[in-house]
């Protein structure tokens, strides 16, 4: 939550997007769009910025990273990359530190381990 606002992600057709809404308005805002899925969006101490985990990378894959972009939606920057499959970001005390959980897939024989 920022202030006034909370993050939340909604699906929009066949993909997963990042919004946010005014708790005084009610006014909704859909800050990433495209044929990937945008989620777990979370919004730095001071409410400038927002880490969120996306497919945008190769959308073909189900490996997520992590992004950072204004809280209005623009200057995303990509944070992670490779292999493994990054989501739920957490901000630190600190705006310029977050916490994110990284896990990596192995699949033997068919079965994911």
């Amino acid at each position: 939550m920022n202030n006034n606002q909370i993050i939340y992600n909604l699906k929009v057709g066949k993909t997963i997007q990042v919004f946010t809404m005014d708790l005084k308005t009610g006014e909704k805002t859909q800050l990433t769009s495209g044929e990937y899925n945008n989620r777990d969006g979370s919004f730095s101490r001071d409410g400038k910025y927002i880490a969120f985990a996306s497919n945008r990378e190769n959308p073909k894959k189900q490996n997520k990273h992590i992004y950072v972009m204004k809280a209005d939606g623009t200057e995303l920057i990509q944070i992670t990359q490779g292999e493994t499959d990054e989501s739920d970001p957490a901000w630190g005390i600190m705006a310029c530190f977050f916490l994110v959980l990284m896990l990596k897939r192995t699949i033997i024989s068919g079965k994911l381990r």
